[in-house]
């Protein structure tokens, strides 16, 4: 039961960091690409 509990709570914690992630590498990538049309790079 407490393996399922973790289990389960692993599951719910990787459906929400998973957007987080992406959120934050799309920011990233829009950052860069920002600082490259600028000519930064």
């Amino acid at each position: 039961v407490i393996g399922l509990a973790f289990g389960y709570a692993r599951v719910l914690s990787n459906s929400l960091y998973i957007p987080m992630i992406m959120h934050a590498l799309m920011n990233f990538l829009a950052i860069m690409g920002l600082f490259y049309a600028k000519g930064v790079f």
